[in-house]
């Protein structure tokens, strides 16, 4: 049970300070901000991977080690992602909506649908919108990353304690 615990908090710090060093770095501002999500995600899942992997326990154990991780990765990452956005960059959402918006300009698009699309982003990258995010993409990649790792551990435990068929020759 511990190292489950333990796989989810390293995740969630991982991914943690990933974002931290995104923002540091000023990277939600540039055109690779749109893709940040997805490194964290893949470096919450990778962590999750790696932790169900290591030691020599059964498929059960590590399937219940990456949900048990999957879970308090969620907690966590959703915990950190609701003080990113309230505490240490407030102004996170207005730079994703002014980037967005800056490429709509860009690409020539009519005033009254820049304006409905903002709105609509404005509901879409919200604070209770990237917490929640935060919270079932961890928890449901995590669980799916965990399952097909049960599935295929399983099938190999299965397959190196079938027998081959004496020969009568």
């Amino acid at each position: 049970m511990m190292s489950g615990i333990k796989t989810g908090t390293f995740a969630a710090l991982a991914a943690s300070a990933l974002i931290l060093t995104e923002h540091f770095f000023r990277v939600e501002s540039t055109s690779a901000g749109r893709y940040e999500v997805y490194g964290e995600t893949a470096l919450l899942l990778g962590c999750i991977l790696a932790g169900i992997l290591r030691g020599e326990d059964s498929p059960r154990r590590k399937l219940f080690r990456g949900l048990l991780g999957s879970l308090v990765a969620s907690l966590l990452f959703t915990g950190f992602t609701l003080l990113y956005l309230k505490s240490i960059n407030p102004g996170y959402i207005d730079v994703v909506i002014a980037r967005e918006r800056d490429l709509l300009v860009a690409a020539g698009a009519p005033d009254d649908i820049i304006v409905q699309k903002v709105n609509g982003m404005r509901l879409s990258f919200g604070v209770g919108a990237q917490v929640i995010s935060a919270f079932f993409r961890s928890l449901i990649g995590g669980s799916v990353v965990s399952s097909i790792a049960y599935v295929i551990r399983a099938g190999m435990e299965g397959v190196s304690q079938r027998r081959l068929p004496a020969s009568g020759r």
